[in-house]
């Protein structure tokens, strides 16, 4: 059947960034932010992805509150061998009131034109 799903369309990636700072006072602070992908291939020029993340950061390292999570989903179109189009939807949630207006959550739909040289 031509309009059947192939197993090679999906892909699935678990990852995790960690760092670890040494503070004024002889302790050694960290964080951390484990990430979980799925990406679909719908056809040769159109790509889906969704990302789960979570930013794990106690001692305030990088961000102001001690846990995010995010939430995103892109389509890439390849409009030629050199262009792409991204448009992506993304939630953030904070542990703190960290965002716009004292709020916890975020939500932010952006695009992005890549132009290869």
């Amino acid at each position: 059947m031509s309009n059947m799903i192939s197993i090679k369309s999906f892909g699935i990636l678990a990852g995790l960034d960690f760092g670890l700072e040494k503070s004024n006072y002889h302790n050694t602070d960290s964080w951390n932010s484990p990430v979980l992908i799925l990406r679909y291939i719908a056809n040769n020029k159109t790509r889906i992805a969704c990302r789960a993340e979570q930013y794990n950061d106690r001692d305030h390292l990088f961000i102001t509150s001690g846990k995010i999570l995010g939430f995103s989903t892109n389509i890439d179109r390849q409009i030629n061998d050199k262009i792409q189009l991204r448009l992506e939807g993304k939630i953030l949630h904070a542990d703190d009131a960290i965002f716009s207006f004292s709020k916890k959550d975020n939500f932010s739909l952006t695009t992005n034109l890549t132009i290869r040289i």
